[in-house]
């Protein structure tokens, strides 16, 4: 095997096809490559039609082991040829679409003056990237994660607010305790922890309120521009809500409770997340320090793996 012969696979497999992978070279290169792979290996990687091209079980469990080694050698690269302090080049970062719209972007400027010679492909999605097979350099993730071969660094803890617009609390019933919900319209995420249960604790006291929701929306940023039009009471991250309650669109209520979904003892963090490597580079690291500083040190930073 031929370091070539790896790079044209993991090429073809990200890109679907043999033309698409090769860009302005020919894709004859890339088929002669994947083929002498292929006898070297003695399997078949791809599934080949006239129409398209798909890894076979063997590829994607080969793509799964070489991908992570064929990124450790690019960093080394880019280590040797410009040192582990310079920051430059491409890096990929994967957000959901409410956290990347609302904290990520308006602060991109900001990054992109502190390395110029840094190119940022911001990719918003509810759904869980697959980091290794989609080249994702960094991820920012929410709540509980999954066990993998991914590092984990905790970025800060997250407050669930609940919080209402004053134009719907003109009108609304009050709201002195956790069981008052119950004459209120409540707005909720569709996700388990978050959709028909609400946990308030305090004084080491706990109450779990079940939740009949006027309206479920998986989107943050959604759910509260709903409730900033007065359509009712929800819980969101304080990350999403804080400006909007110092400027008065959004009042913050049962302030001396801590609210979450109804998980007790779930996690509330924000992580980093990066592919497993030994090694990581310094673009890597920049945002990482970046994102950080951008959200205040709530919490101490841990790690798993």
């Amino acid at each position: 095997m031929e370091l070539s012969q790896l790079r044209a696979f993991a090429a073809v497999a990200r890109a679907g096809g043999f033309a698409a992978a090769a860009g302005d070279a020919a894709p004859s290169t890339m088929t002669r490559a994947v083929a002498n792979l292929e006898r070297a290996l003695g399997v078949r990687l791809f599934q080949r039609t006239t129409r398209s091209v798909s890894l076979t079980e063997a590829g994607e469990k080969f793509l799964a082991r070489i991908a992570p080694a064929l990124d450790e050698i690019d960093a080394a690269a880019e280590a040797a040829a410009s040192g582990v302090s310079a920051v430059a080049g491409a890096l990929r970062v994967a957000a959901s679409v409410s956290f990347g719209q609302k904290v990520i972007a308006p602060a991109l400027a900001q990054f992109h003056d502190q390395y110029p010679k840094l190119s940022v492909e911001l990719i918003l999605s509810d759904g869980v990237s697959d980091l290794i097979a989609e080249r994702i350099d960094v991820a920012v993730r929410h709540g509980a994660l999954d066990d993998s071969a991914l590092i984990a660094q905790r970025l800060a803890d997250v407050r669930y607010l609940l919080v209402a617009s004053p134009a719907y609390l003109e009108s609304a019933p009050p709201l002195a305790s956790p069981r008052d919900l119950a004459g209120h319209a409540c707005l909720t995420y569709p996700y388990p922890a978050f959709r028909s249960r609400w946990r308030f604790e305090r004084d080491g006291a706990a109450e779990e309120i079940e939740i009949k929701p006027a309206a479920s929306i998986s989107n943050a940023a959604a759910l509260a521009s709903c409730v900033k039009s007065g359509m009712g009471v929800a819980l969101l991250a304080d990350w999403m809500v804080d400006s909007d309650i110092a400027e008065g669109a959004l009042v913050s209520l049962l302030t001396e409770w801590t609210a979450s979904g109804a998980e007790p003892g779930g996690s509330s963090g924000l992580w980093i997340v990066t592919p497993s490597r030994q090694f990581t580079p310094a673009k890597t690291k920049a945002f990482a320090d970046f994102m950080r500083t951008l959200i205040g040190p709530r919490a101490p930073i841990a790690f798993r793996s």
